[in-house]
């Protein structure tokens, strides 16, 4: 009987580290683990434009083409490992954008941020990394950028949603298990969390998860900064200010009853005069 017990469970785990090691090979469980993916990637071209470059000049290392055929294995290598990984990274942001379509009551939530498993995890801890800039290919990016387009701004519902967010965790966390988001932001966005009660505590480097140089360029909008404007960052572990917060609410709540208050005095002042 011990026997048969000992091998169903020998089989059960066997069975599950065959399903997660699929499941690790055919999908990213985390945003750092895409991120980091994608910038090797990019290091390979890189490495592919130096090739090229050097591949095009009149040296004699250079001879039959040797460096221009590298390059084109090169550049072949990198569209296929380029698809491979946004089809692993397909899962996690459909995942993504089910969280944020949860957090949408009160309008359309901009696509530029997103909510993914994180890792900065511990016994007592799970975490959700939250980026503020959105990805798209290097080609997207330049094009928009020379259109002069620009992404919808990190608006008044998205900082809504972000809130309700935050404090959801914090209602969800408990002496057992304790529940934290953080993200990875520069100086202008850290500014704009803090001014909406959001506190922002800093974390070790290592969770820190830059965005790529030209998704950033044109979530600013600029060209410069995919190039020598390219800010510093730092991650940080958010969560609500909430005595802060429930005193700006109220405040809200009381200033929208007396603007409906002399509304109402209004139209009962213009029925009277038609009245009269």
């Amino acid at each position: 009987m011990e026997e048969q017990i000992i091998k169903k469970t020998v089989f059960k785990n066997t069975t599950t580290g065959i399903v997660n090691g699929l499941f690790g090979a055919t999908h990213y469980q985390n945003y750092h683990g895409y991120r980091q993916a994608m910038r090797r990637l990019n290091f390979l071209l890189w490495l592919i434009g130096i090739f090229g470059i050097v591949g095009s000049l009149p040296f004699r290392f250079n001879q039959h083409g040797s460096l221009t055929s590298l390059c084109i294995l090169l550049l072949a290598a990198y569209f296929f490992a380029y698809y491979w990984i946004t089809a692993k990274a397909r899962l996690l942001k459909r995942d993504s954008q089910m969280v944020k379509a949860s957090l949408s009551f009160d309008g359309k939530l901009s696509k530029e941020w997103n909510i993914y498993d994180g890792i900065y995890d511990d016994v007592d801890r799970q975490s959700l990394e939250i980026a503020f800039v959105n990805e798209r290919s290097w080609l997207s990016n330049w094009v928009r950028l020379i259109l002069r387009k620009r992404p919808v701004p990190f608006g008044p519902n998205d900082i809504d949603a972000l809130q309700r967010y935050l404090i959801g965790l914090q209602q969800l966390s408990n002496d057992a298990m304790s529940y934290v988001a953080y993200g990875t932001v520069d100086q202008t966005m850290s500014s704009v969390l803090l001014e909406n009660c959001i506190e922002l505590r800093e974390i070790d480097h290592h969770y820190l998860t830059k965005p790529g140089r030209w998704d950033y360029a044109f979530s600013v909008g600029d060209f410069r900064c995919g190039l020598w404007q390219y800010p510093d960052f730092k991650v940080y572990a958010m969560s609500m200010d909430t005595s802060r917060y429930n005193k700006i609410q109220a405040g809200k709540f009381k200033r929208q009853k007396i603007n409906k208050d002399i509304a109402a005095k209004i139209r009962n002042l213009d029925l009277k005069g038609k009245a009269n």
